[in-house]
């Protein structure tokens, strides 16, 4: 029979995990589990609607629809303005009023920022090289 200390036999001993050792495995279990970066599953999100401003560094876009404004920020040596036929064109040539689609993401400290705009046509469509 084994020796009893304190109401616990010798063979019912706890074993204690520390609150830091636990935090790191809770931590490796998130990752595991895809709870990594939030921006890292979205990257291919879009916003469509009608350019309200344009500037250097900023593009706001106000989608009728959904009745929402979402501002962007623009890296100073953004080229991924798109026109019909998939041609490149600077980003002078975005006016408001004009219809767009941006891609985005919120990579860079939640802030959304613009990967590649489309302009888009009177029905709201891209063209493509076909």
């Amino acid at each position: 029979m084994s020796k009893r200390i304190f109401g616990y036999r010798t063979s019912m001993k706890r074993s204690f995990v520390t609150p830091p050792a636990l935090g790191a495995a809770a931590l490796a279990v998130a990752v595991m589990l895809g709870g990594g970066s939030a921006g890292a599953k979205n990257t291919a999100m879009r916003f469509y609607g009608i350019v309200r401003h344009v500037s250097a560094n900023n593009l706001k876009v106000y989608n009728p629809v959904q009745k929402k404004t979402v501002s962007f920020l623009i890296a100073p040596k953004f080229h991924n303005v798109f026109k019909a036929g998939s041609k490149t064109t600077q980003l002078s040539t975005i006016a408001p009023g004009q219809y767009v689609e941006v891609r985005y993401d919120r990579k860079l400290l939640g802030q959304a920022h613009a990967d590649r705009i489309n302009l888009l046509d009177h029905d709201n469509r891209i063209f493509y090289k076909q």
